[in-house]
């Protein structure tokens, strides 16, 4: 995959995974107004949890169109000046999003975004087998299926 590859103990990123990491940390230096949370970068896509500081909509310096579209620009311009770039497109147009609206769900986010890496790595071990028997099966997506803005954010 693009991004790196499942192994046991979480994501062995690949260069363009490296890149993916750095420029998401990146974002919190370059936006200000912006505070990230916890994040995994998985083999084609990426899971962050991301605050934006203001309350009200017309005082936020940064939406959250435009903080993945900056993110996601700068990330394919490094991705293009590797050694051997990928000859497709590095991410889909748009990205999946969700308004925590509560400690619970925060909390639920969280350990979904980190569980993520292992359960992943799980099904690709165990493919026939049913997600509820996967020691992680209590690590459900905190999302009903279907929800969100357009498509994920993937290569």
């Amino acid at each position: 995959m693009l991004f790196g590859t499942l192994t046991r103990d979480g994501v062995r990123l690949s260069d363009a995974g490296q890149i993916v990491e750095e420029e998401w940390q990146r974002t919190a230096v370059l936006r200000p107004d912006v505070t990230l949370d916890a994040f995994v970068v998985m083999p084609d896509h990426l899971h962050a949890l991301v605050g934006l500081h203001e309350i009200r909509r017309e005082d936020c310096g940064t939406s959250l169109t435009a903080l993945m579209n900056g993110f996601k620009a700068a990330v394919t311009s490094r991705i293009r000046r590797l050694a051997a770039p990928p000859a497709w497109a590095v991410w889909q147009r748009s990205f999946y999003d969700s308004i925590i609206g509560s400690n619970e769900h925060f909390h639920a986010v969280r350990r979904y975004i980190e569980a993520n890496p292992a359960k992943a790595w799980y099904a690709t071990r165990w493919p026939g087998r049913l997600a509820e028997q996967s020691p992680l099966s209590h690590h459900k997506s905190p999302m009903p299926p279907g929800h969100g803005r357009g498509g994920p954010i993937s290569p």
